[in-house]
């Protein structure tokens, strides 16, 4: 019995072989993007979000304390995870870290959209012979 067997020519093994690297190259490639996960640039933009939510009023003092302190809290187990690998952190203590700061950010999206807001708070905003005065909100 013969078998039909395809000849492939140099250059079309070449390319497959091109093709191939190619795949693995970009496999590769985002494999990489999804280590490269920026935990401060992460907290950054979460204070911007609480920023936010203290100038429109839709988070309370109380709620920033929260947050605050949660905040706090991760930035300090992280130092001291850092501190004690050599200014890294392991896959798990990453992945932790991750996933403390998903629930923050559910946290501050509920705070901004549980039904508290605050209307003009009026202790900050005050009448001056100018007008109108906000004063500004509690630093974070």
């Amino acid at each position: 019995m013969k078998t039909n067997r395809t000849k492939i020519s140099g250059i079309a093994k070449v390319a497959s072989i091109g093709a191939i690297a190619s795949v693995i190259s970009l496999t590769n490639a985002v494999a990489a993007q999804q280590h490269n996960y920026n935990i401060a640039r992460r907290a950054q933009k979460q204070q911007n979000h609480v920023q936010q939510g203290i100038k429109s009023g839709t988070l309370t003092r109380s709620e920033v304390n929260d947050i605050k302190t949660r905040a706090k809290d991760l930035k300090a187990d992280m130092s001291s995870a850092r501190a004690s690998n050599n200014g890294h952190l392991t896959t798990a203590e990453r992945k932790d870290a991750i996933q403390t700061q998903n629930q923050l950010a559910s946290e501050i999206y509920q705070f901004k959209h549980n039904q508290t807001a605050v209307s003009a708070a009026p202790s900050a905003v005050q009448k001056s012979s100018r007008g109108m005065r906000v004063s500004p909100g509690p630093r974070f």
